[in-house]
Order: structure tokens, then C-alpha cells, then sequence
């Protein structure tokens, strides 16, 4: 006897799942749609899981999801990805992308032959607890790490910023508070694991 045994990386895992979604919901629940041009993972996401952009109105609208990189944490349950991904495709349906009546019927339908909760937002009570610490840990990061560093061409001079400030935009107006040298900006660039 021949077994063949199949190891997804997590993207895969979360694609496979993704494709599967979509069948549910198009096949067995037979509910249109929107047309979703694009789907990522974001590394920035720390305070949703997912988001889904309505990138082009008119007759026939273009959707983009994002899902937070958090959702391909070991530590994530199938079961709440899956409500997430659900949750992100109703919204690309006609009339759907807030949390309305429209919204909250085809959620309520979705729910009934899946068995999973969608839900307009999650309580994080009711997350595993590893799962909880995992996005903790996540949005404290995303919180308190800089995105700019500004540094002195002249001098030994540098400070942190953790958004889009005045001196970030307009930094050629301005000049090193120790010693009048040119400032240079850097952006940090953070790999999460």
C-alpha cells in the first residue's frame, strides 16, 4: 500500500481553504459574487483580521481582501480563518460591504451550512488563549516599533517616528536640532515570522 502524504506550508493551507470558501458559497449556497481582482496577506494587519477595498464603482465593481498574516499563525484555528474568509467574501457581494440587513442574512445562511459563526466582529474571549497571546503579541509590535528613522548627515543625531509627521513629509525644511545638519530619512523595514 502506497500513502502519499501532503504537507501544505501555511499560504497553501490558507489558499486551499480560500478556494474551498468560495465553492461553498458559490456552488452550494449559490450566492453572487463580487469580482475579487486580488487577495494578500499583510504583515501590517494587527488590529482585524481581515479587510476587504471596493476598488472601482460603477456596474461592475473590482474587490480587493486582505487577511492578516496573523491568520497563518499555527496557533489560529481552522475554524476562525475560515469564519474570517467567509466574512470577507460576503462583502464583495451587491450591497454587502458594510454590516447591514443584506450582509447580515447572507452571514446568518452561510453560517447555517457551514456550522462556523460569521460574525460582524470576534470576541476575543471566546479565541483559544494561545491564539489571544499570538494577537497581543502582534499588535503591541505593530504599535510601538518606529516605521522612520531620521538621522543627522553631520552629526551622531537620530530620532525615531512611529507615523507620517511633518518632518517625515516635508524633511528638506528642516535641519538637525544639535548641530544644523542635514537630516536623512530611512524607513525600517520589518520581517515577521
Amino acid at each position: 500500500m502506497n500513502l502519499k502524504i501532503l504537507v501544505y506550508t501555511e499560504e497553501e493551507t490558507l489558499a486551499h481553504e480560500f478556494q474551498e470558501a468560495l465553492s461553498v458559497l458559490v456552488h452550494d449556497c449559490q450566492i453572487p459574487l463580487g469580482n475579487l481582482t486580488k487577495v494578500t496577506i499583510s504583515n501590517r494587519m494587527s488590529k482585524a483580521l481581515g479587510k476587504t477595498i471596493k476598488k472601482y464603482e460603477g456596474e461592475n465593481p473590482e474587490y480587493e481582501i486582505r487577511l492578516s498574516s496573523v491568520l497563518l499563525d499555527p496557533s489560529c484555528p481552522k475554524e476562525v480563518r475560515m469564519a474570517t474568509i467567509y466574512h470577507e467574501l460576503l462583502h464583495t457581494c451587491d450591497h454587502c460591504m458594510n454590516h447591514g440587513s443584506e450582509w447580515q442574512y447572507l452571514a446568518f445562511m452561510v453560517s447555517q451550512k457551514t456550522g462556523l459563526e460569521i460574525t460582524r466582529t470576534r470576541d476575543q474571549d471566546e479565541l483559544p488563549e494561545e491564539f489571544r497571546i499570538t494577537l497581543a503579541a502582534k499588535q503591541i509590535t505593530m504599535q510601538s516599533l518606529p516605521k522612520y528613522q531620521i538621522k543627522c548627515t553631520k552629526c551622531d543625531f537620530q530620532t525615531d517616528r512611529k507615523k507620517i509627521t511633518s518632518v517625515v513629509r516635508n524633511l528638506d525644511q528642516y535641519r538637525c536640532p544639535e548641530c544644523g545638519g542635514e537630516l536623512k530619512l530611512y524607513q525600517y523595514q520589518y520581517i515577521y515570522k
